[in-house]
């Protein structure tokens, strides 16, 4: 395969960076498969194996069955990973910015000597982590490419395979078992081999760390791709893009020597006339065009490779050689598989490499998600917020002028939250005469979970009045009529809340009111943006949080803070009046990324999402969304949902939620209440429930049914399943639009979309 489109010039041999001894790796993998033998394998003698933390005697014949049975296999079957969870670090921006102080600081320390400032800083521990959670980052980055192009054929990716973990003789004794059964584990790292004569090596001696193993099967064949990932330490400050050197370029061809090595040692029992193998350097965020020459191209992943893969998705296999259309796997070449990844990672394995089973990546996500939350909304850090918005809260008290708050921002970036704690801090500086009242409210139908959230705070020992927005009007006897907005079911929200304030200091004369209302729909209603002239009496502290989602589509949605809107947009315009502070969230931290994403870039395409400069605050990846889509055809619900169960079957105490459009018909609400039964009754023991019901509150796994709403999308923090169902309505508008939006999203590959299967009953007419 040619690759000589990637370069503007052909480099010499003679220039090429490890020519030689790239070509050396080649032969030595052709000569090592060429002469080595099939040996046979003692299946049934006894070896150590990790289960865990801790090691037993199996055979390797139990370890391969067992690991065939498991769900583990099946999942191979379509593709698999491990590790099958991965951090990320969020804080990529805050850690640059310190390393880049202090090289400053030892720049000016140095009188600007640049060679002495980069050298100190190469010792600086700060520096030292940042680099790794750069590496890591350019590996996850390659891995997210593997595992999208291998997506549906037979195989497994291993990622950090550490080598000395199966050949750990003082720990297991594995190596000398291992050799008992016919697998012998070169010693490829021994630094003295007289002193370790006679099988007396130590761990260190088969040390070695292989980034990325690539197992697949093709017809009768085992296919193992080997990827070493080398990133040159490249500063922020540098003002070239540093190239790896000889030395790097050779340890990684070393290290490719090893895993081929380690990994033949594991499978002597499989004919190399069954085996393919590959290996390649990776240099992802390097240009390597003017490094290697044209013969070593295709075996070099480069910067300009990365690029490819982004606009073709075909691209990377095309680079590791592997088939488009890969034959499918023979009943032998499956068995090749099962055997070599038993062994490295099932259930029970030689190789203890941590979160391989399926249930795994959920858990680390769930348990992940909730301790970035604690830390972030963290009483007396708030890192949820920037730098300026922790100062006012931290500083909020009796002297303050500011008595009235704003919160506006993107879904999941702690508005409620960040209200509650204001509110705490209000209470604890008050020292009026009046008794404090307080006074929690939400913008939504019925009893929704957001009010049963609310019920659930602690507060000082005040009066607290949780209703809803209809009841307070009703208790206050304001005639609502007077407040709707022509033609629509939509209150003149900004004038309405004047008027509400103003009757609460009537009638609660002789109390202080907190008065707090949440989830505010103001876009799409042409008579709830101007909130500029409202401005509370000195007797009500107002906290209002304002959704950013929209009632309609298809504006561009601002926040001004009391400036003229811009063109072509739909602006909240905030209150304008001094007691007035507006915070701004942007760090988004209690979603996923993948959620994230998808639900930034629909809300956009629709025109129904607010634009801001939101960011995610979360290292939890999670898994991309999937969607099914049923048109019009009721009957297909609740296949639907039963072929989407396989996304949450192995999920670990997951709290989760089926929300449903209010406007579906009776019944199909019937179908879903029903799924919402226990399993010894027929359901499926989901809790079930109208999505308008549950805005301002999340769930770990959210199922949505019905033609699209954004707003029930973002209550998904860790997975998110959307079934899509026009019903035969007669306005398709929103259903068209979620179509259009969501089909974009998998084009950009932020969601997965699987085609309803229907198993046909198969009719008996035999006589």
């Amino acid at each position: 395969m040619a690759f000589s489109k990637m370069s503007r010039f052909e480099i010499p041999e003679e220039r090429c960076l490890c020519h030689q001894e790239r070509n050396d790796l080649e032969r030595k993998i052709r000569k090592i498969l060429a002469e080595r033998k099939v040996n046979s394998i003692e299946t049934e003698r006894d070896v150590n194996v990790s289960c865990g933390p801790n090691s037993e005697k199996w055979t390797l014949k139990k370890v391969q069955e067992i690991y065939q049975n498991s769900k583990e296999w099946r999942k191979v079957q379509i593709f698999s990973c491990i590790p099958n969870f991965e951090k990320r670090d969020v804080n990529l921006k805050y850690q640059e910015n310190v390393i880049c102080k202090k090289y400053d600081e030892l720049l000016h320390s140095n009188n600007e000597d640049i060679a002495i400032a980069e050298k100190e800083i190469q010792k600086d521990p700060d520096f030292k982590r940042f680099e790794s959670i750069l590496t890591n980052e350019t590996e996850l980055v390659l891995k997210e490419h593997i595992v999208e192009a291998m997506s549906g054929t037979p195989g497994l990716l291993l990622r950090s395979v550490h080598t000395d973990k199966v050949a750990s003789q003082s720990k297991m004794g594995n190596h000398s078992a291992l050799s008992d059964l016919g697998i012998e584990i070169p010693p490829y790292n021994c630094k003295n081999a007289e002193k370790c004569a006679g099988n007396n090596h130590k761990d260190e001696c088969y040390r070695s760390e292989n980034d990325f193993i690539l197992l697949y099967v093709e017809g009768n064949n085992l296919c193992i791709r080997f990827v070493e990932v080398k990133r040159p330490n490249t500063t922020p400050w540098a003002k070239e893009e540093k190239k790896p050197g000889e030395k790097m370029t050779k340890y990684c061809l070393i290290q490719l020597e090893k895993g081929v090595k380690f990994m033949l040692s594991l499978i002597p029992d499989i004919p190399s006339s069954n085996i393919d193998i590959k290996a390649f350097s990776a240099f992802p965020e390097t240009s390597c065009a003017d490094l290697f020459c044209q013969a070593c191209q295709p075996s070099i992943i480069s910067k300009e490779d990365v690029e490819q893969m982004k606009l073709d998705s075909t691209y990377l296999r095309k680079k590791l050689s592997i088939s488009q259309d890969i034959e499918l796997p023979s009943s032998s070449g499956l068995d090749f598989l099962l055997a070599a990844i038993s062994r490295l990672a099932g259930k029970a394995s030689l190789l203890h490499t941590g979160y391989r089973d399926l249930s795994d990546a959920f858990t680390q996500e769930k348990q992940t998600m909730r301790q970035s939350i604690e830390r972030l909304e963290n009483k007396k850090t708030f890192w949820y917020l920037n730098a300026e918005q922790r100062d006012l809260l931290l500083n909020v008290n009796k002297s303050s002028l500011l008595r009235n708050f704003c919160f506006v921002g993107g879904s999941g970036t702690g508005k409620t939250q960040m209200a509650l704690q204001v509110i705490r801090k209000l209470l604890d500086n008050y020292e009026g005469q009046k008794p404090i009242k307080l006074i929690m409210s939400s913008v939504q139908f019925g009893y929704p979970e957001l009010r049963k959230y609310f019920e659930k705070q602690k507060f000082k020992d005040i009066e607290i009045e949780i209703v809803s927005l209809g009841t307070i009007v009703t208790n206050l006897h304001i005639i609502k009529e007077d407040y709707y907005v022509p033609g629509k079911k939509m209150y003149k929200m900004p004038v309405l809340i004047d008027e509400i304030c103003k009757r609460f200091e009537n009638v609660h004369t002789d109390e202080h009111i907190i008065f707090f209302l949440d989830e505010i729909l103001t876009f799409g209603n042409p008579e709830g943006l101007d909130w500029r002239n409202l401005k509370p009496g000195p007797s009500i502290n107002l906290l209002l949080a304002f959704s950013p989602v929209s009632l309609e589509k298809g504006t561009k949605l601002m926040v001004s803070k009391g400036k003229d809107p811009e063109d072509a947009a739909e602006c909240l315009l905030l209150p304008t009046d001094a007691s007035f502070h507006v915070q701004e969230l942007c760090l988004r931290y209690r979603n996923s990324r993948s959620i994230q994403k998808l639900t930034s870039f629909v809300g956009l395409k629709i025109g129904k999402y607010l634009t801001s400069d939101e960011e995610p605050a979360t290292c939890v990846d999670g898994e991309k969304p999937v969607w099914i889509d049923i048109a019009e055809d009721e009957a297909n619900i609740e296949p639907a949902l039963e072929q989407l169960k396989k996304y949450i079957e192995n999920d670990k105490r997951s709290e989760m939620v089926l929300l449903y459009d209010r406007f579906l018909s009776a019944a199909s609400k019937e179908i879903l209440n029903n799924l919402g039964k226990p399993r010894t009754k027929g359901g499926f023991g989901w809790k079930v429930m109208e999505e308008r019901l549950f805005h301002g509150h999340e769930c770990d796994t959210v199922i949505y049914v019905g033609s699209g709403h954004l707003e029930a999308f973002t209550r998904a923090k860790l997975k998110l399943l959307i079934v899509t169902f026009s019903e035969k309505l007669e306005d398709k508008q929103w259903y068209n639009a979620y179509q259009s939006a969501l089909s974009s999203a998998v084009q950009e590959k932020l969601i997965k979309k699987e085609v309803l299967v229907i198993e046909q009953e198969v009719m008996d007419t035999t006589e």
